[in-house]
């Protein structure tokens, strides 16, 4: 993790690591740490390919998303090992609605993926439960996709785009709605799906500069949250709620605040 001094912590940013013990699993905590170095290595590529893309923006601030995708300890980004356990009852699959995920957006500037893999209840390597199970996000149309690996592919690497980016390129890009399938029905002591998730993103206090040609509320007007739940705050009414007043910058704490205080509401 980044090494941030104990005054400049954030409680919702900043937190001690969580790893199984050496015991547990050998040699998990220096693979998955080399993992994401790698996952952030590539992304810190892309974004400089992205930020050639958004100098076309009128008033883009030239080279924010390389900047924030950075290597490096005073780096704000999070790696999450996610396994997403089988269902033991169908009432989980109601409860649920079938998704291991719910629809939902990323707050960050870019996030990377290792494609998911499937583990059998002794953590081998076990095929899909069914043809439906996996990471999907929605178009701009709001059509569901699978996301997955061409034929043929042995390898590779995902990238989403989060809200912070959205923000920053005036919503020329937009951020990527996804949801993970789970399995169509209960299988205790099933399958499992195991991914790796590479949040790259500011630190609290760093800014969200919108091009200097548009306002937050021009931002918000083209937004991809209207593909979500209405559980999912959109970011007209997190700008509302900040207050933002001309020439006032939006920080990525205030951002990631707002959003999480009101996930599960609903708008008016």
């Amino acid at each position: 993790g980044a090494h941030v001094e104990p005054k400049a912590r954030v409680p919702l940013f900043h937190n001690e690591n969580l790893f199984p013990t050496e015991e547990q699993l050998p040699g998990f905590k220096a693979s998955a740490r080399r993992a994401a170095q790698l996952v952030v290595s590539v992304g810190h590529e892309l974004a400089q390919l992205i930020d050639r893309r958004l100098d076309l923006v009128p008033g883009y601030a030239s080279g924010s998303l390389t900047a924030v995708v950075r290597k490096g300890p005073d780096s704000n980004h999070k790696c999450r090992l996610i396994r997403y356990h089988p269902y033991e009852t169908e009432e989980e699959v109601i409860q649920t609605k079938g998704m291991w995920a719910a629809p939902h957006l990323d707050t960050g500037s870019l996030t990377g993926l290792v494609p998911g893999i499937f583990v059998d209840a002794r953590g081998q390597p076990a095929a899909s439960p069914d043809a439906s199970t996996g990471l999907y996000v929605l178009d701009r149309q709001g059509k569901p996709l699978k996301a997955e690996l061409p034929s043929g592919v042995a390898d590779g690497l995902f990238f989403q785009i989060g809200e912070s980016l959205q923000i920053i390129s005036g919503s020329e890009l937009q951020a990527t709605p996804h949801y993970v399938q789970g399995p169509s029905c209960p299988q205790p002591g099933g399958v499992s799906r195991c991914s790796m998730a590479v949040f790259m993103q500011p630190q609290p206090h760093e800014l969200l500069p919108i091009p200097s040609k548009m306002s937050y509320e021009e931002v918000a007007g083209k937004t991809a949250d209207r593909h979500l739940p209405a559980s999912w705050p959109s970011l007209e009414k997190r700008f509302k709620q900040l207050g933002l007043s001309k020439g006032q910058v939006l920080t990525f704490g205030q951002h990631g605040e707002a959003t999480f205080s009101n996930l599960g509401r609903s708008d008016d």
